[in-house]
């Protein structure tokens, strides 16, 4: 399965303004999109709950619980990778 921040950034520039607004927060800052409400990211990405909800569906999920759950995954595939370089890296110094 496809990360979800690789496909944002994927698709960025072919999404729509309000669509690019929401896309760039989230890639901005996945993490606190993953501890907020719609609302709030709405807020952020200076566009309505409805371009939210629209803005998932476009990515072909179902909702922005989805994208949070997407995110998560996202962000926790990528601390493991940063994590499984930094001890390759410890046991080739010792």
């Amino acid at each position: 399965m496809e990360n979800i921040i690789d496909k944002i950034y994927r698709q960025l520039n072919k999404m729509l303004a309000s669509d690019q607004k929401i896309g760039k927060t989230i890639i901005e800052d996945p993490v606190k999109v993953m501890n907020i409400t719609i609302s709030q990211l709405a807020k952020r990405a200076e566009v309505s709950d409805a371009s939210i909800t629209r803005f998932c569906r476009n990515l072909s999920l179902s909702d922005f619980h989805e994208l949070k759950i997407m995110l998560a995954q996202s962000v926790g595939r990528r601390e493991s990778e940063s994590l499984k370089k930094y001890l390759r890296m410890i046991c080739k110094l010792h």
